[in-house]
């Protein structure tokens, strides 16, 4: 008689919140982990798949692109400099563009179970753009254009 033991793989699976939260991140086509995801002082070019609730991107200086395809509540932080960040699919996270002439261009900013995103273009002539809008977009100072379809939004111009 032959005996077979089966071990329960989730047993033997790491624990979902132990991993980096941030997913398939590259800054200037290098892997970072995260939770929290750096550019550099210089012009940056930022990736990720996807970022939930704790992560963070900080562009900091320079005029960097930053893309991310889904945003579950995390932040994505600009810093200074004239950048362009792009959110492919939808987010419920908060953008903050930060000092400069920023370009944010965002497919969904949405609102679900509640949590709502939001687009802050802070300091600067920013422009924005959100195809679908149930969150909130708010231009911040400066002489904004946001091109915005519904919801609510703040402190731009037509």
């Amino acid at each position: 008689m032959t005996a077979t033991l089966a071990w329960p793989t989730a047993a033997f699976a790491a624990p979902a919140d132990l991993r980096p939260a941030a997913e398939n991140c590259v800054v200037n086509g290098q892997p970072q982990s995260g939770p929290e995801i750096y550019g550099t002082s210089g012009d940056d070019d930022i990736r990720c798949d996807r970022l939930v609730s704790g992560d963070v991107i900080f562009g900091h200086h320079g005029n960097d692109t930053i893309r991310v395809t889904f945003n579950r509540a995390g932040v994505i932080n600009g810093g200074d400099g004239d950048d362009t960040i792009r959110l492919e699919e939808w987010s419920i996270g908060l953008i903050q563009a930060g000092g400069g002439n920023d370009d944010v261009i965002a497919s969904v900013n949405d609102e679900i179970d509640g949590a709502k995103g939001r687009i802050h273009g802070n300091q600067g002539d920013d422009e924005i753009q959100v195809l679908l809008n149930e969150g909130e977009v708010d231009g911040g100072e400066g002489n904004d254009i946001c091109r915005v379809n519904e919801g609510i939004v703040l402190n731009c111009n037509p």
